[in-house]
């Protein structure tokens, strides 16, 4: 019973990360500003990798379809790691940069998925 409850948590903080991830840039920049990390933009997929990885690291806590959509969107943002990509991890970029589009497109299919 004790697994149970520890793998609904963190599929619901799952959950929650990839609800911020999806949500408008204006929500994200709000976030990161109570988390007290604006302008960087980085916190965003630092706490989604956290418990994406500890959710797929337990098998049977998601369907394969969810698991398929977690890794895509961790693959996703793990691409714009690195230094190269430093402009990406910005709360300017989150309003503009195609990229961020793309990771808010992918997140609310995954929370659908979830949901």
């Amino acid at each position: 019973m004790k697994d149970r409850a520890k793998g609904g948590r963190l599929v619901q903080q799952l959950l929650e990360a990839t609800r911020i991830l999806a949500a408008p840039p204006e929500a994200q920049a709000q976030h990161l500003t109570e988390l007290g990390v604006a302008p960087l933009a980085d916190e965003l997929a630092l706490e989604y990798a956290d418990v994406a990885g500890a959710v797929v690291a337990n098998p049977g806590l998601l369907t394969t379809t969810q698991t398929l959509g977690v890794l895509e969107l961790d693959r996703l943002l793990s691409q714009l790691s690195g230094s190269e990509h430093a402009e990406q991890w910005t709360i300017g970029a989150l309003h503009t940069a195609d990229e961020w589009a793309e990771i808010r497109r992918l997140a609310q299919q995954v929370v659908d998925d979830l949901s």
